[in-house]
């Protein structure tokens, strides 16, 4: 028994192997989707007009919900969020704000904001962090804010101080929170 042992068993493992090489093979033809992670929902999002300069207008989606403010820009793919566009997450008091680039496709600059809409603080070019290794996703320190705008990296030469939401926006987002 021995002896015949020696010529099944390799063959036996081949096949095994070969066995197993067709089952990848074959599911990975397969029709079979992947889900994906949902993102926000751009097109139902309330949005505003942020005038940065005379030339620079940005179309602003307004993450109003905690679910809206959970997603933010996450699976949001490049070609879907252009430079022309921001996110403005709206609190509706000061408070720390820690931002983290999970499941980001594209560079972001992120500001602070305190409640007169001035700029308090800024994370600029955050690296994408596409789903890769967890371990590693970027992340902004806590600042005090009550909003946060994100918008594509580089767009823009933000500086503190700069008052980015004027006092009718402002009055407009707290009515927006209002349940």
């Amino acid at each position: 028994m021995g002896h015949l042992s020696h010529r099944i068993m390799p063959r036996l493992g081949k096949a095994f192997f070969l066995f197993c090489l067709a089952a990848v093979a074959l599911a990975q033809e397969s029709s079979i989707p992947t889900p994906q992670a949902p993102g926000a929902n751009l097109a139902q999002m309330a949005h505003i007009t942020l005038t940065i300069t005379q030339k620079t207008k940005l179309k602003t989606y307004l993450a109003l919900t905690l679910e809206q403010q959970t997603l933010g820009l996450s699976n949001i793919k490049d070609e879907q969020f252009s430079r022309q566009e921001a996110m403005l997450f709206v609190y509706s008091e000061v408070g720390p704000r820690r931002f983290w680039m999970k499941q980001t496709f594209f560079d972001l600059d992120i500001l602070f904001l305190d409640e007169q809409g001035k700029i308090t603080a800024m994370a600029l070019g955050m690296e994408a962090h596409p789903g890769a290794d967890p371990r590693f996703i970027p992340t902004t320190p806590a600042y005090k804010a009550q909003y946060v705008l994100e918008t594509k990296a580089g767009i823009f030469a933000w500086r503190v101080g700069q008052e980015l939401l004027t006092t009718p926006q402002r009055k407009f987002l707290a009515k927006k929170l209002v349940p």
